[in-house]
């Protein structure tokens, strides 16, 4: 009996291991002072995290900046248009989501954009 006793509270300490400490991926999107410029922190062990890198490189070339969005969950895709300099992104279910708005959001005012990124957390 108290072998079965300890194989059974082996067996729960290893699910609890394997299931119970799923790693969270966070990511960020931060944005310059005139909204021109974004910069973006994925894969991340919490939003803090993200947050923290992605205004760390806004704020070294700006000097301030703003969180725009912050998440846990879902795909991020990122637009570009280098003429004008044009940026759209969007946080969607999945990548093919994302990459479609983020292009739509960027395209909105007639310029040509190009998906910079997709990446799913």
């Amino acid at each position: 009996m108290r072998m079965a006793t300890l194989l059974i509270g082996a067996q729960i300490a290893v699910m609890g291991c394997a299931f119970g400490t799923t790693a969270m991926a966070a990511g960020a999107v931060v944005v310059s002072p005139d909204r021109s410029v974004i910069y973006w922190s994925t894969r991340k062990p919490s939003v803090e995290a993200a947050i923290t890198i992605a205004m760390g490189k806004c704020k070294a070339r700006f000097g301030s900046c703003a969180v725009d969005k912050s998440f846990v969950s879902g795909c991020l895709g990122v637009a570009l248009s280098r003429k004008p300099n044009v940026w759209g992104f969007a946080v969607r279910p999945s990548a093919n989501e994302a990459r479609s708005a983020a292009l739509g959001q960027c395209e909105q005012n007639g310029a040509k954009c190009a998906t910079e990124t997709v990446t799913c957390e």
